[in-house]
């Protein structure tokens, strides 16, 4: 399977770092307006600066894998963020239906951005990036739930 850091030459990672630029300004009015979705939705228990940080995390997780530097970041947010969230009551199969409804709509604000010319390869990048981080995502919280039993 391609990693996402293969799929894009320089142009295309500009295109999409341009077009998330655009984008960023919204996502926390975005994820309010969109949290109606998730019937397990705890969005309303977080206060807007508390939201912005884990909008600027996930924000320096897509950089990091646009721009092909690792997964440091994606470790390092995964490996704090994880446990509590767990332990905060959300299960591996409520995070599947909330990664779903980000990715969707991610793609749906994102790729519009994006040059027409770009847009498949785009939307490859995207997916790459989208379904490499749930596969981990939640497979770490698989293992945290199979802790707890």
């Amino acid at each position: 399977m391609p990693q996402a850091s293969d799929l894009a030459d320089d142009q295309l990672r500009a295109e999409i770092a341009q077009a998330f630029r655009q984008l960023r300004p919204s996502m926390l009015a975005n994820a309010e307006r969109d949290a109606d979705l998730d019937p397990n939705s705890r969005i309303e228990e977080f206060a807007d600066q508390d939201l912005e940080q884990f909008l600027n995390a996930y924000e320096a997780m897509f950089m990091e894998a646009l721009e092909g530097r690792g997964t440091a970041t994606r470790d390092l947010i995964l490996e704090t963020a994880l446990p509590p969230i767990i332990e905060f009551g959300q299960t591996s199969l409520d995070m599947v239906r909330s990664n779903v409804i980000s990715a969707v709509m991610m793609a749906h604000r994102l790729l519009p951005l994006v040059s027409e010319e770009r847009r498949d390869d785009a939307a490859r990048w995207l997916a790459a990036f989208l379904s490499g981080y749930s596969y981990e995502a939640i497979g770490r919280a698989q293992a945290l739930e199979a802790e707890r039993r």
